[in-house]
């Protein structure tokens, strides 16, 4: 007690300057021992005189007088304040454990013995199986309709084996709300052996996650991907179907104009007006191309053709070349083409779009007398080449130029009264441009302030595509004439035209409308190719195109307002030689034919 003996002989708790309170107990536990002649134990804390503060055991014990009265009452003390420390932390600790173990987000419970016996289980676990009366059961008691569903044969294998068990998203069907309807839910489970002193297993500690949300959340994912995915395919569908009703009633349109452009009877007021129809024919055929080429940037189809080629030659194709889908309006286009070295390796069919779409946006944007400059140079640190095309015309507000190359984009709903177009050439332009390992950008100081597009492409030195090099271009083959064609086309204007300009041409030309009818014409003539059309009344071109292959070895030329990728490969699958997207340019259509009757000679 921090007292020497001679400052305690003789004196009672409370002239020992004891707390009062501790002073008045060790008195009345005195008398009690005295009265009772029992022993009393008991603990306190205290701190001594000299300040140390502890924990301590004691225990006041009668002693008996020969009459067995009590003579003397003996008390002894030992310090506890380690073993008190001890306790009060572990108490502690029990209290954090328990209170992680209720309030964890996951699921636990324990289980003994071979029959599963629940000991003890969270709030967590109480929640996830909808019930409280499990404790002192088995899991087959408390949990009956999970029967059947594999998890009591899990956990007999874990307590036979000690084996821990572990899986992830597992279904249960539980019945949550006690009234015979099961709820699937999805857990990730561990099942883990719990041993005693000796090692043996003697239960399962069982901890696991709800995670029924996370697995609809990746099912409703899924499912509007796949929602997503589809809708892309209906709409790629869509624009191959909207491009063939488009282009099919185009085709005889598209052929018959050259042929009468070219009649020197034709009277010059009519030649004007045929001038306009041919311009805007050609317009609508080039807003079919961008809807097909947009497609296919989008779903990753749009293929290159790489070969080496001159940017200067493009530039002046484009420059000088028909812009008869434009209005005159006298604009002055200056060239400043200052790139010393314009070599690329580029499609240059691609390349020129680019070009073609910047000049004729340039040109439908700038106002009557405006200008044009086209310039080009060298990058000074990498040789890149850069094309400029700056204009005097209306402008890009502010607002707009973040998201100028968006498909489908002019500005507000006057730019596109006014000027037309479905806003698609700019998101074409930068696709291939991007596809070619360039950039394009895109400034202007605001509305009637003109616009700057800037292009920039590596030069040839830095290729590294390794697509397929485009085919040299040919000159027309002389073939031996006259060649006998077979036309298949169940359209009876694009038939009778296509028919009659062949013929002119030099050929011999029998038609057909359908399937049935194109085997009986074939097989009662010779034929040096078939041209056909793909969509025909009794069946597809392509079923065809494999019986007159198998039948008689004609090449063919498959014809289609279906112009994607999947449409060549089948013609080139069912044995067509070439696939013409309509509407046909006549002139085009006899070169393609020239060149395949000359190939199979």
């Amino acid at each position: 007690w921090g007292l020497e003996q001679e400052q305690a002989i003789g004196r009672n708790f409370f002239e020992l300057n004891y707390p009062d309170a501790l002073a008045k107990k060790l008195q009345r536990q005195i008398q009690q021992v005295v009265d009772s002649k029992v022993s009393v134990r008991d603990e306190t804390p205290y701190t001594s005189p000299k300040g140390k503060t502890g924990h301590y055991e004691y225990i006041f014990s009668p002693v008996l007088s020969a009459d067995g009265t009590v003579e003397v009452v003996a008390g002894s003390t030992r310090d506890i304040t380690e073993r008190t420390r001890l306790s009060v932390d572990l108490r502690k600790e029990r209290a954090i454990l328990a209170a992680i173990f209720e309030q964890a987000p996951a699921f636990i419970c324990t289980l003994a013995g071979p029959d599963h016996v629940y000991e003890l289980a969270n709030e967590r676990y109480y929640e996830i199986i909808g019930r409280r009366d499990i404790i002192g059961k088995t899991v087959r008691q408390a949990l009956p309709e999970v029967e059947g569903q594999g998890f009591f044969e899990l956990l007999d294998n874990v307590y036979r084996t000690g084996e821990t068990f572990s899986g992830d998203q597992l279904p249960a069907l539980l019945d949550r709300k006690g009234d015979g309807t099961l709820e699937q839910r999805f857990m990730n489970l561990v099942y883990r052996a719990l041993r005693d002193l000796d090692g043996n297993v003697s239960g399962i500690f069982v901890h696991g996650v709800d995670v029924t949300d996370l697995v609809r959340a990746k099912e409703n994912e899924r499912a509007a991907k796949n929602e997503a995915e589809a809708a892309n395919r209906a709409k790629d569908r869509f624009l191959a179907v909207l491009s063939h009703e488009l282009r099919t009633p185009l085709s005889p349109v598209v052929m018959t104009i050259p042929a009468i452009e070219v009649d020197p009877d034709l009277p010059l007021k009519f030649r004007e007006d045929l001038a306009m129809v041919r311009r805007n024919v050609d317009l609508e055929v080039r807003l079919i191309d961008d809807l097909l080429d947009l497609s296919r940037v989008i779903i990753g189809k749009l293929r290159l053709q790489m070969q080496p080629v001159r940017l200067h030659e493009l530039l002046h194709h484009v420059i000088h070349g028909d812009m008869t889908d434009t209005p005159d309006k006298q604009l002055r286009i200056f060239e400043e083409l200052r790139a010393g070295d314009d070599a690329l390796f580029a499609d240059p069919a691609r390349l020129q779009q680019v070009f073609w779409n910047l000049l004729r946006n340039a040109a439908k944007f700038t106002p009557e007398g405006g200008r044009i400059d086209i310039r080009t140079w060298n990058a000074d640190d990498t040789g890149d080449l850069f094309v400029e095309f700056k204009d005097t015309g209306v402008g890009i507000p502010p607002a707009m130029l973040g998201r100028i190359f968006d498909a489908f984009e002019q500005g507000e709903i006057g730019t596109t009264r006014q000027f037309g177009g479905l806003g698609l050439g700019l998101a074409i332009a930068k696709a291939v441009v991007e596809m070619h390992g360039g950039a394009i950008a895109a400034a202007s100081e605001g509305t009637n302030r003109g616009a700057t597009f800037t292009v920039r492409l590596p030069v040839r030195s830095a290729k590294t595509s390794t697509v397929d090099l485009a085919p040299p271009v040919q000159d027309m083959p002389q073939t031996p004439t006259p060649s006998h064609i077979l036309l298949v086309e169940d359209h009876p204007d694009t038939a009778r035209t296509m028919a009659r300009l062949l013929e002119i041409s030099g050929f011999k030309v029998k038609t057909a409308g359908t399937v049935e009818s194109a085997l009986q014409v074939a097989g009662a003539g010779t034929f040096d190719i078939i041209v056909s059309d793909i969509g025909l009344p009794d069946a597809t071109g392509y079923e065809l195109m494999e019986q007159i292959r198998d039948l008689y070895g004609i090449p063919g030329i498959a014809l289609s307002g279906y112009g994607m990728e999947d449409d060549v490969r089948k013609s080139r699958e069912s044995g067509f030689v070439e696939h013409v997207v309509k509407p046909v340019n006549i002139a085009q259509l006899e070169l393609v034919i020239r060149r395949i009757i000359a190939e199979s000679i």
